[in-house]
């Protein structure tokens, strides 16, 4: 089990339909998980991976991954079932000196964090990693720096490189170093930005979908926060191709209404003629951390607390 003490409060809110909790914990046909991102605040999200493989859950189910951004990792970690030994990565590695340096001003301060050091942990921790069941998949939404359309990588899983390289083309943010990573000639940056991480889930007509959010449903004060980084972000971007920069600067927007049609759909019944969602379960944290968050108590504790919460949930489940 992971060595960390959660705070006794409430975690994770959990909405929808309570079979998809039923279905990671029993022998299924599987169940897809969508991982969107956060930054560092994605270590909320984390909980799943090392509560599923501390309770021998991880052989039972398999499960089809779409993510995007931090949830890539969430989705890596989860797939390879390197929950317990790895997760501890947010607070020893992704709020370390190597990764972010400390006093960083965001949008500003590009050459101050290398999602090159971010993809050489990962692929050290992954790389003589297996999937943990034959039908694991993982689809990868990048977006396509030069044009700001949308784009799904589904790497075999066998192929530990490739896994990394696609997701560290996901988390890479257009105005951090030169912009994107080269894959197959084509050169790809963060997946939140194309708008296309819920769109590319449906698509593959999952019967049990997770929503596995990393950032609390419509938390306080967010908007402020969006709108400052709104005014960073357009002020460092110059240099970024238009149709990529207009993406990024109006994500929040385009969050904001996916997030309202998902409630709209969640108060019907999954029979309901409107309903578009499959049977589908919504968990996302109660609390906020930074997107950039250099303070490694305060990660360990939301690790800690999203495994604790996850645990009880699935042994009740189980």
């Amino acid at each position: 089990m992971l060595d960390f003490v959660p705070i006794k409060q409430s975690t994770l809110n959990v909405e929808g339909d309570n079979c998809v909790i039923d279905a990671l914990t029993n022998d299924t046909s599987g169940v897809h998980v969508c991982a969107p991102g956060g930054g560092v605040s994605g270590s909320f999200g984390s909980g799943l991976a090392p509560a599923l493989e501390t309770l021998q859950m991880y052989r039972k189910t398999p499960i089809t991954g779409t993510c995007a951004s931090v949830g890539s990792i969430n989705m890596a970690l989860l797939l390879y079932g390197k929950g317990v030994t790895h997760t501890q990565c947010y607070a020893n590695e992704f709020c370390s000196d190597r990764f972010i340096k400390k006093g960083i001003v965001p949008w500003f301060d590009r050459t101050k964090v290398s999602v090159d050091y971010c993809a050489a942990v990962l692929y050290h921790k992954l790389r003589d990693a297996k999937p943990y069941h034959p039908d694991n998949r993982i689809h990868i939404c990048v977006t396509n720096y030069e044009t700001g359309e949308p784009a799904v990588l589904s790497p075999d899983l066998g192929d530990i490189k490739r896994v990394v390289r696609c997701i560290k083309a996901s988390i890479y943010l257009p105005c951090v170093g030169k912009g994107y990573v080269m894959i197959d000639g084509v050169p790809y940056t963060d997946g939140e930005i194309g708008q296309g991480l819920l769109k590319a889930t449906l698509e593959h007509d999952p019967k049990f979908l997770l929503l596995l959010m990393s950032t609390p449903k419509n938390p306080n004060f967010q908007w402020v926060r969006n709108l400052k980084e709104h005014i960073m972000a357009k002020r460092a971007m110059t240099d970024v191709p238009r149709l990529t920069r207009e993406g990024m600067l109006s994500r929040h927007v385009q969050h904001k209404l996916e997030e309202a049609w998902i409630d709209d759909q969640l108060k019907l019944s999954p029979n309901h003629t409107n309903r578009k969602l499959p049977l589908t379960c919504r968990v996302s944290p109660t609390r906020t951390m930074n997107v950039v968050e250099q303070n490694r108590d305060r990660i360990t504790e939301a690790v800690g607390t999203s495994y604790q919460a996850w645990l009880e949930l699935l042994s009740w489940h189980k």
